[in-house]
């Protein structure tokens, strides 16, 4: 979300919004369009921001923040100088482990694309390594096989075997994106 004042876009000196999200979710390619996106915002001159950072560094904070505009970090963090609002991802997949495994599932199948991004520096994978870190955390001193997979190839050549295992297995996504893509495949 950003807000600014643009007469020619608005009438009657409302505030201007306008939303920055992920795109093109399966393949990171969206981090261009996160810097065209930028860029818009800039030609708009929006007063401030309040995004889900896909990128991470030093320039990118800088870009964002110039000239002394306020932003707001939502999922990932960026640094102690800007605030952020996000979920308690520990309790959150407290939650769902210990309600799958109530449901007396054996084996849990974790899939999170973006994990396979972790040596990029150039991308802000804080939300995703929280929520993984706490699956496996929530996971432990249960009775559960558990297995992470990052490749969305890979799950897909590995579907068919899954589902003919013996033992109940409950797919897990790292968000609501991944659970789409794995329910359609």
């Amino acid at each position: 979300l950003a807000v600014g004042h643009q007469p020619e876009f608005v009438a009657g000196g409302a505030q201007q919004m306008a939303v920055m999200r992920d795109q093109h979710h399966a393949g990171f390619g969206f981090l261009q369009g996160d810097g065209q996106c930028l860029a818009h915002f800039e030609q708009l001159k929006v007063d401030a921001l309040c995004l889900f950072p896909l990128g991470s560094g030093t320039a990118y904070e800088e870009r964002l923040r110039a000239p002394g505009r306020p932003v707001l970090a939502l999922g990932n963090r960026l640094s102690p100088r800007i605030p952020f609002v996000g979920i308690d991802e520990d309790a959150a997949m407290a939650e769902a482990v210990s309600e799958l495994a109530r449901r007396g599932y054996e084996r849990l199948l974790y899939f999170t694309p973006p994990l396979r991004h972790r040596s990029e520096k150039s991308v802000n994978l804080d939300a995703q390594l929280r929520r993984h870190a706490a699956f496996v955390k929530a996971a432990k001193g249960k009775r559960l096989s558990l297995e992470v997979i990052i490749d969305t190839r890979e799950l897909l050549d590995r579907l068919p075997a899954l589902n003919a295992d013996e033992g109940r297995t409950a797919s897990l996504c790292s968000n609501d994106l991944y659970a789409i893509e794995l329910l359609e495949a």
